[in-house]
């Protein structure tokens, strides 16, 4: 009997997990050491870098796929703005690879030979911001033509902006141990650290973050929300970083993260997808693959993620409204109210 019943749970959390994975298909990309991916806004065209191989396109909502770019480099990020006419991309201990045309033709960019990371940009194209590792990091605010850092040196392995650019989010996994958060472009960088004492076992104390291996951040079209996860848990800021709480508390080594919508966060693990509807404060997996890198498009109509070797889509219906409103700073332009709320969900 107890056997049995044993036997039972398991199966309920078997038949669990098959449902959440149902609602994701494989793409027709072949099979690579994907790292990187990135979307238009409307989910139409997307790219991807494989380390080792190159950069591919798809522009049928990551069906199918074909090179636009062949190199045996170590591709470390990738990141498209809204029209994918401006589309950057990072290779470890090389380059910086900006394209203008939708991936037709790429330059190497002033930006120099470093240890990349990271990318991300501004929906226009015209901000972007790589992080590098035991280093800075670095910003373009001409599309890419121009190369700056600020001063803070760190481990820098992940990077967000805001839409419009002016809001920045780094983490440092190493080096400090810190979030970085930048509301002027990222000329300059405010930490987010914990430094009062012992912070016990969880990841924020007293509003602040603990010193600890940062490997994700995630910042939504505003900027307002901020995600951070490590290897102990998701902390989530409300206010621009100026204060956090913990939202997740699991052992999770994550890979990489994207926002939608201002209220919609993933991230990827080595242990599935997490996905979270309400500005980041609650989270579900959404699938247990091993992931390297998700992108989402501006409305959570479409997800894409680098799976185990392959690319896994998503497509999502919309329901409901957020249950939760933005919490605005006096000292910031105020930011809308969503109006909508997403949950995934197949089509029927």
């Amino acid at each position: 009997m107890k056997y049995s019943f044993h036997l039972a749970i398991q199966l309920i959390f078997y038949y669990q997990k098959l449902a959440q994975c149902a609602m994701w298909y494989l793409s027709n990309a072949p099979s690579l050491s994907w790292t990187s991916i990135c979307s238009s806004s409307n989910g139409n065209i997307l790219f991807a870098c494989a380390s080792g191989t190159g950069i591919y396109k798809s522009s049928n909502y990551g069906i199918d796929w074909s090179i636009v770019y062949s190199t045996t480099s170590t591709w470390s990020g990738i990141a498209c703005s809204a029209a994918v006419d401006y589309v950057y991309a990072t290779v470890k201990d090389g380059s910086l690879y900006k394209s203008t045309d939708q991936g037709t033709t790429w330059s190497i960019t002033s930006a120099g030979t470093k240890g990349w990371t990271s990318i991300a940009t501004s929906s226009n194209g015209k901000y972007a911001y790589a992080g590098v590792w035991y280093d800075k990091v670095y910003y373009t605010s001409d599309y890419g033509v121009s190369w700056g850092n600020a001063a803070e040196f760190a481990c820098f392995v992940s990077t967000a902006t805001s839409s419009s650019g002016q809001y920045v989010v780094s983490s440092d996994n190493r080096y400090s141990c810190d979030v970085y958060t930048s509301n002027n472009y990222g000329a300059s960088y405010s930490s987010n650290e914990y430094n009062s004492g012992s912070c016990g076992s969880s990841i924020v104390c007293e509003g602040k973050l603990k010193c600890t291996s940062w490997d994700v951040v995630v910042t939504s079209s505003s900027g307002q929300y901020i995600v951070a996860a490590s290897d102990y848990g998701i902390a989530t800021s409300l206010d621009y970083g100026s204060t956090w709480i913990q939202t997740y508390d699991s052992y999770n080594s994550f890979t990489s993260g994207a926002s939608s919508s201002d209220y919609f966060f993933i991230l990827t693990s080595n242990q599935g997808t997490l996905v979270s509807s309400d500005y980041g404060q609650t989270w579900s997996y959404s699938n247990y693959l091993s992931c390297a890198g998700v992108t989402v498009d501006s409305m959570v109509y479409f997800i894409a993620a680098t799976c185990a070797n392959s690319v896994y889509l998503n497509q999502v219906t919309p329901t409901a409204t957020p249950t939760v409103l933005p919490t605005a700073l006096p000292t910031v332009i105020p930011t809308a109210t969503p109006r909508y709320r997403f949950l995934l969900r197949l089509h029927s």
